[in-house]
């Protein structure tokens, strides 16, 4: 049974992540009655620190820092798991989408407000979409302002533009610092899906994280035309920031 017990908190910044914990202080094997010392103390809170930059940094390797969403590679690795897990008939019984995002004149956004102010927008932003997919959906953090989403278990690309469309409609609805100042003024996001036919491949040849990456690059595209930047005939575009020119 416990004697003596000590305990210290794993803190990152202001966040605790965990609690470092011994029991029943002992010198050779004989019980100390005493119990744990400060400078037992100290020497946990030097442990503790170590462990926390430790956890931190295997964090990091998974998740963006600023928004705590999935980095790319994470975010392919969980995506060909859930995939290849799938059996034949489940495959071919749905598809899949991927979904390539990205906020509307962002630069001018942090031309105009700072950097600061754009990594709080992000920050928020990627909280939005967070809480506007379903549970068995991914999103990771592309890269600077664009987000890349995985849909499970659609039925079509006319679903998945459904389920886009909520997503878009959510972060037009939400009021971000500001964004009274966008050509808009509103912040809004540009989407682009594409979808993994039903039934592809079978248990024996599972989807490889390169063809994973080259249907994200046809999303990104599809996304691009969103933005209006594929339209055949550029020149009747009109200036780069007319409102009507994306989304």
């Amino acid at each position: 049974p416990p004697r003596s017990l000590l305990g210290v908190p794993i803190m990152h910044g202001t966040k605790v992540i965990g609690v470092l914990e011994v029991v029943n202080k002992s010198v050779a094997g004989k019980l100390q009655p005493e119990g744990f010392t400060r400078g037992d103390q100290q020497t946990l809170r030097g442990l503790s620190d170590h462990m926390a930059i430790a956890m931190a940094k295997l964090n990091l390797i998974q998740y963006d820092p600023l928004t705590g969403l999935l980095r790319p590679e994470p975010f392919f690795d969980k995506v060909l798991q859930k995939v290849n897990a799938l059996s034949k008939r489940r495959r071919e019984e749905g598809a899949m989408a991927l979904v390539m995002g990205d906020v509307d004149w962002f630069k001018a956004y942090n031309d105009r407000n700072g950097q600061e102010v754009g990594n709080r927008l992000l920050r928020e932003l990627g909280h939005v979409l967070k809480l506007s997919i379903r549970e068995e959906d991914l999103i990771c953090r592309y890269g600077g302002e664009e987000f890349l989403f995985f849909l499970m278990g659609v039925k079509g690309v006319e679903e998945a533009a459904v389920l886009t469309e909520r997503i878009r409609k959510n972060v037009e609805d939400h009021y971000f610092e500001l964004q009274e100042f966008q050509p808009r003024g509103n912040l809004t996001m540009s989407f682009g899906v594409t979808v993994f036919p039903k039934g592809y491949g079978d248990q024996a040849s599972a989807l490889t994280k390169a063809e994973l990456k080259r249907l994200a690059g046809e999303a990104d595209l599809a996304m691009a035309e969103a933005k209006g930047k594929h339209r055949p005939d550029p020149k009747h575009r009109g200036p780069a920031d007319a409102p009507h020119d994306k989304n």
